[in-house]
């Protein structure tokens, strides 16, 4: 990879103000299921106000449009992406391309979880770094299918398994 993607809903001003930014001035950036207006992206928790009409994951798309369904349909999807190149970034690491590398001091991982965990915790030593990595519990989001908010056993594979290209064998927990 040479840049970033995610999930765009609520990513604002104030809780993510550098990707923020990066996505609301002019530059390469490839969003998806947003709602454009006036050539601008809006997205669901975007902290600004939401245009009456726009183009949207289903076509022309203005307040109260309804599916086939009599569903009201957001101006935006739950599950909207953004894909840009890390050097978008106004932090990006000015050695992102030296041919040395970077030391590594750490690793971070982590899942979705709202009720169990503290958000950071440090490990003891690399070993135990894996062993906490190894079993991180996710709760379930717009990315994945089913219900959100479901909190699942999701070791280091299992919660990335979503975003794997590759073919990973299903391993019976005993």
């Amino acid at each position: 990879e040479r840049g970033i993607f995610g999930i765009i809903k609520d990513v604002n001003a104030k809780d993510d103000p550098v990707i923020f930014d990066a996505l609301t001035t002019p530059r390469e950036t490839i969003f998806s299921n947003v709602l454009v207006n006036d050539q601008t992206p809006h997205w669901i928790g975007d902290g600004r106000a939401t245009p009456d009409e726009g183009f949207n994951f289903s076509g022309n798309w203005s307040k109260g449009k309804k599916d086939k369904d009599g569903r009201e349909i957001p101006h935006a999807h739950p599950n909207a992406r953004y894909t840009l190149r890390i050097e978008e970034l106004n932090n990006a690491d000015p050695n992102l391309h030296n041919p040395d590398g970077v030391p590594v001091h750490g690793i971070f991982y982590g899942g979705r979880d709202s009720d169990t965990m503290p958000p950071v915790i440090e490990s003891l030593d690399w070993e135990h770094g894996v062993f906490i990595g190894a079993s991180i519990e996710s709760e379930t989001t717009s990315a994945t299918l089913g219900d959100e908010g479901v909190v699942r056993a999701s070791n280091i594979t299992g919660s990335s398994l979503a975003f794997t290209s590759l073919i990973i064998p299903k391993i019976p927990l005993s």
